[in-house]
């Protein structure tokens, strides 16, 4: 795996005065996931609680089996398959179902209520949990600023960008922020920076729901911003050989160590790893990573870089190249 290394970059990113936007967003983020963390961890212990109910969950899913079979039309073949596995008694299906079936607005408005298990008295048992689970999910806050469905509204596709799943989701965003972020803020400025960090995350919102469509489980973190603020910085240097780190799998002589290529691998790495991710899901089963809004975000990235270039070029001309030029060289020296 190559990585661009850019931490020889960061002289001075400690300094909130050279990058006083960069350093906000993350205060912006870091304010929102403090004040959510009580309220997430005790839906995540109740989420938790009712999906570790065995009998409860292969319930749903062969609920869910049935309901899916009573609308082929609307269902990728993948999922059909499921629904008919579940049918011949396949547990693991079974669970898989349930899992599918929290993310299926459709199911969650309507079909919860498709009467299809031979108990009722089970059947009313599992619909008062199922609700509950939902309602949980209601109460998150990502369900507020997320994108989801019946709430994915344009002012979503910018909220979404300052609320993070969990911590770890937190802090590699923030961490990636603070590196590409404040390098591309000191070489562009704080409002191109701002543009590309808030364009980027707003059409990657966009094309998630467009290519993937909307579920109840909302679309949230900083990756589409991120990802636009990579592609940006790759194509603004493309040529330019930039510091990568390099390993291998084997442990043997020379396994790891630095190499300078161009900006331009980046992006096609990156780019690559994105529509990989997108080609290996299934309509139905959606990972956890948003891979189509990384997607938009790094071409919306990409062409504001392009969309820069071309207003330096012609309105600048050879003033910009020349400081462009020795400001790169600067930094790429480090």
């Amino acid at each position: 795996m190559i990585f661009p290394f850019l931490i020889p970059y960061l002289n001075g990113f400690r300094s909130f005065a050279k990058a006083p936007i960069t350093w906000m967003i993350i205060l912006v983020n870091l304010l929102i996931y403090l004040s959510s963390y009580e309220i997430n961890n005790r839906l995540e212990a109740e989420w938790r609680m009712q999906m570790s109910n065995t009998t409860l969950m292969k319930m749903q899913g062969q609920i869910y089996a049935d309901f899916v079979s009573n609308n082929k039309n609307f269902y990728d073949e993948f999922t059909l398959e499921l629904a008919e596995q579940v049918k011949s008694g396949s547990r693991q299906s079974a669970y898989l179902m349930a899992g599918i079936a929290l993310k299926d607005p459709d199911f969650v408005s309507t079909g919860s209520h498709f009467m299809s298990y031979k108990d009722p008295v089970a059947f009313d048992y599992w619909q008062g949990k199922f609700q509950t689970i939902i309602n949980s999910q209601y109460e998150h806050p990502s369900q507020l600023l997320g994108v989801s469905h019946g709430n994915s509204g344009p002012a979503t596709w910018l909220t979404y960008q300052f609320v993070h799943g969990d911590f770890m989701h937190f802090l590699v965003n923030m961490l990636f922020i603070m590196f590409f972020g404040a390098f591309l803020e000191r070489l562009c400025g704080s409002l191109t920076f701002l543009a590309v960090y808030l364009g980027s995350g707003f059409v990657g919102a966009g094309v998630f729901i467009l290519w993937s469509g909307v579920s109840t489980i909302p679309l949230v973190g900083a990756s589409a911003a991120f990802s636009g603020i990579m592609a940006f910085l790759c194509v603004y240097l493309w040529t330019r050989p930039i510091k990568y780190i390099y390993w291998l799998v084997v442990p043997v002589r020379g396994y790891c160590g630095f190499v300078h290529l161009p900006a331009w691998i980046a992006f096609v790495g990156w780019l690559v790893t994105d529509m990989a991710g997108v080609l290996s899901e299934s309509e139905a089963i959606v990972g956890a990573v948003a891979y189509t809004a990384h997607i938009g975000g790094t071409f919306a990235g990409a062409l504001m870089a392009l969309g820069v270039l071309a207003y330096k070029k012609f309105f600048l001309g050879q003033t910009f190249k020349a400081n462009h030029r020795g400001f790169i060289s600067r930094q790429i020296k480090v």
